[in-house]
This record gives C-alpha cells, sequence and structure tokens, in this order.
C-alpha cells in the first residue's frame, strides 16, 4: 500500500486502519464510526508521545513572546503539553535569558541555591516561576521584574473530527497510528490473533524510530547539559 501523503486527513487514516482490518466503511461491521475515531485519535496521541520522548522538541513546537504578565501569573494556552524554555527580555541593550520553572514546593529551597548567582556568571534570571495547573505563577514577594516573557512549548495535537482535517505528525510516522489504531479495533471485536500481528508490525516500525533517534540525539543530549550547566530542564 502506498504511502499516505503529508499531511494526512482523517479520511486517509480511517480508509487505511479500514484497509488493514480486510474491511471498508461501507461494511465496518463491529465498529461504529466514533469507535474507529476513538481509535485513531488514541494511536495519535500515543505516537505524539513516542516523538516527544525520542526528538524532544524537533517536532509539536509553538513559540509565544510578547508575553506580559498579569500581576503574578501568566496563562498557558490550553493546548500546552510540556514546556521546553522559559524566557524574560532584560537588561541594556536587551537580550533573552532562561528562567528558572521550579517546583513550588521547592521554590524556597530554589531560591536560597541560587541566591548569590548573577544573571551574568549563569546567563540566568535569578525570578523563578512554577507551573501550577494552567497558569506560570511567579514565586517572588512581588510581582515579578520582567516585563516581556518568551515561551516555547510542546503543544497537545487536537482530535481529528472532520475527514478533511488533517494532522502534524510527519507522513514517516503515520504507520503508527495506522497499526496501533487497527490493533485496538482488531481487539475489540475479538480478533486476538490478528490484533497481535497488527501491533507487532507497529512494534517493528517503532523499534526502527528509536533506533534512529538514538543516533540523531546523542549530540543534541550533550549540548544540553553543557548549555544548562547541570540544570534539569522541566
Amino acid at each position: 500500500m502506498a504511502a499516505a501523503s503529508y499531511p494526512a486527513t482523517y479520511a486517509t487514516y480511517e480508509s487505511r486502519v479500514l484497509a488493514r482490518l480486510l474491511t471498508t466503511s461501507e461494511t465496518v461491521g463491529h465498529w461504529s464510526a466514533t469507535v474507529i475515531k476513538d481509535a485513531i485519535n488514541d494511536a495519535r496521541r500515543n505516537t505524539q508521545n513516542e516523538l516527544l520522548n525520542l526528538y524532544e522538541s524537533r517536532y509539536f513546537l509553538r513559540t509565544r513572546d510578547q508575553i506580559a504578565p498579569q500581576g503574578r501569573v501568566i496563562r498557558l494556552d490550553t493546548d500546552v503539553k510540556r514546556i521546553w524554555t522559559f524566557e524574560s527580555l532584560v537588561g541594556v541593550p536587551s537580550e533573552w535569558v532562561l528562567v528558572e520553572i521550579v517546583d513550588p514546593v521547592k521554590a524556597t529551597e530554589a531560591h536560597y541555591a541560587t541566591v548569590f548567582r548573577t544573571v551574568t556568571d549563569t546567563r540566568r534570571s535569578r525570578e523563578q516561576w512554577s507551573q501550577i495547573g494552567d497558569l506560570l505563577e511567579y514565586q517572588g514577594q512581588s510581582n515579578p521584574p520582567g516585563t516581556q516573557y518568551r515561551l516555547r512549548f510542546a503543544y497537545q495535537i487536537a482530535d481529528l473530527q472532520a475527514d478533511q482535517e488533517v494532522c502534524p505528525i510527519p507522513s514517516e510516522y503515520q504507520d503508527l497510528v495506522v497499526f496501533e489504531a487497527a490493533s485496538t479495533l482488531a481487539m475489540d471485536a475479538g480478533q486476538r490473533e490478528r490484533s497481535m500481528a497488527l501491533m507487532e508490525r507497529r512494534n517493528e516500525r517503532l523499534a526502527t524510530l528509536r533506533r534512529t533517534a538514538a543516533s540523531q540525539n546523542l549530540g543534541r543530549r550533550k549540548v544540553k547539559r553543557n548549555t544548562y550547566q547541570g540544570f534539569r530542564r522541566l
């Protein structure tokens, strides 16, 4: 079967999944349209998680800049999945410097650990924030010193609903979605052997993806350690 064009639409996913189940959209047997859609969207979310774990910020990256705090908080977009960097525009001439996002329970401990450091020698702002639900909350005693912030984050892909809605998962990884969704539907129909065979096909592709990611990401992990000077990025 020819690979789907990129980006794939929901209709493309549905037809490919049903083809793996040896049926057509007119004779779906055990599966309603809602069940098929749920299986496809579940598989898409799982595939996105794999790509984020393996490639970090290579995919699903969004930048939001010129952010002004509202008092002590910044309200996050509803689709924020993982924050990669949080920066403040400071200094003369102005430049972006990293701001720490710390566990709110450990904010005081983190403050004393960095209280004698300066922006100059760490390239890191001394202000500290915590992510609490859909907010970034400043952990200082008053309002944050910065007036403009920049946020880079991984966004949660939205569920596909209409036939012509497109998926941001790159084309080379779309078979992971197809095989996993088909496996789920086969298991729901009691076709255990077929379900396991489909999941095995999916796992073979996932193993190849993990090997490729490991070889491509060695340099990036080293740079991350050096750049952040031992700090763990949340």
